[in-house]
Parts: C-alpha cells; sequence; structure tokens
C-alpha cells in the first residue's frame, strides 16, 4: 500500500546525473526538511529542473524506501545569477552540503528553509557570496544555540573582532572587506561549529 500523498514546496540543494528515466533530487522544504525526490524526465511536459530552483509539487509516499516520487512539478523560482559566477556557485554549493550533511531538528525546519530563501536571491545577485554565506554559516550557529560574541569572538584578536562584528551586523553591499580576511575569518568560525556545536562541513 502506497503511503501519504501532499503538496509541498520546497529548494534543490542538489542534483544527481539523471538514470534512466528519472533524476534524484535533494530538496528542502519548510514543513518537511530534507526530502529526497525522483523526479520523472521521460514524460513531454516533464519540467527541467535545475540547482537552487524553487519547486511546488505533489509528493507520492512508496510504502517501502527513502524516495519520495515528485508529481505535477512547477517552477516557482529561479536564480540564474548563481550559476554565472563560479564563487557563487561555489558558495551557495558549500551552504547546501552544510544543510544536507547535518541533521536538522523539526523545530529549526522553518528558520533553516527562511535562511536558504533569503540567501539563493543574495547568492544570485551580490559581488560578494563569500561574504553571504559567512552570514549563513553564522546564522546556522545562532540556531544551534552557540554564543558567537560572548565565546567565538572573544576569542579573536582586536582587529579580526572588530572585522567578525562588521560582518555579522552590516548589510553585505556596505561591506568592502578583503576576501582573504573573510576565509579567514570564515574558516575560524567553521572550526568553532565543528568543536563547539559538531557541525559537518563537507
Amino acid at each position: 500500500m502506497a503511503g501519504p500523498t501532499f503538496h509541498t514546496t520546497a529548494f534543490v540543494l542538489f542534483k544527481r546525473p539523471p538514470a534512466s528515466s528519472f533524476i534524484r533530487l535533494t530538496l528542502l522544504s519548510a514543513e518537511h526538511g530534507l526530502l529526497s525526490g525522483l523526479h520523472r524526465l521521460s514524460r513531454p511536459t516533464g519540467l527541467p529542473v535545475d540547482l537552487f530552483d524553487e519547486l511546488s509539487f505533489v509528493v507520492d509516499t512508496p510504502a517501502l524506501g527513502d524516495s519520495v516520487f515528485l508529481r505535477d512539478v512547477s517552477l516557482l523560482r529561479r536564480f540564474d545569477g548563481i550559476g554565472q559566477h563560479y564563487e557563487r556557485l561555489r558558495h551557495a554549493s558549500a551552504l547546501a552540503n552544510l544543510i544536507i550533511h547535518n541533521p536538522i531538528a523539526a523545530e529549526n525546519q522553518l528558520r533553516l528553509h527562511t535562511l536558504v530563501a533569503q540567501a539563493l536571491p543574495a547568492f544570485a545577485a551580490s559581488q560578494r557570496p563569500d561574504i553571504v554565506f559567512f552570514k549563513c554559516v553564522a546564522s546556522v550557529a545562532r540556531d544551534e544555540g552557540l554564543p558567537l560574541r560572548q565565546q567565538w569572538a572573544v576569542s579573536l584578536s582586536s582587529a579580526d573582532r572588530a572585522c567578525a562584528e562588521q560582518l555579522l551586523t552590516r548589510p553585505v553591499a556596505e561591506l568592502s572587506i578583503p576576501t582573504a580576511e573573510v576565509a579567514r575569518l570564515t574558516q575560524r568560525l567553521q572550526d568553532y561549529l565543528r568543536h563547539h556545536g559538531d557541525v559537518v562541513f563537507d
């Protein structure tokens, strides 16, 4: 007997190469967290799906197996700007990997979905995707309940602490911090999350 059927919207975080007439997608839904879905490609009306698309679809849940089947798929938003710039794609993919490789508590699903909904258009339009990614990692740290200012920031030098404060509080468009500085602070923040939050970075 087949499982329940439901409608949802989700972002495509990962897309595997097509196998037979299906493509396997990893998706993030606000209501259902991470979903592994099979989307049929062979139908004449099959929708070509790109990485980071926001989709609306009906889910058919099989009686056995972990993957659901998607039908009545429609495109809600596409962020073409991400694929037009290597650094945008690299940082957006790093955020997707961060989400995929770490368990999502049910109470955090909506917050994480909201983060992705804000991050993807920012990645698509920004000339500083490295700063967008830093802010995303900081948001994940806050959701983990980690005290960034009280614990992580005080471990930095005074110059790095001032730089981190700007990154945490000011809009991306107002920041002109060198990419090497942002990369170094991002690495420090990731190391902190690995040690204090058991967060996995692929």
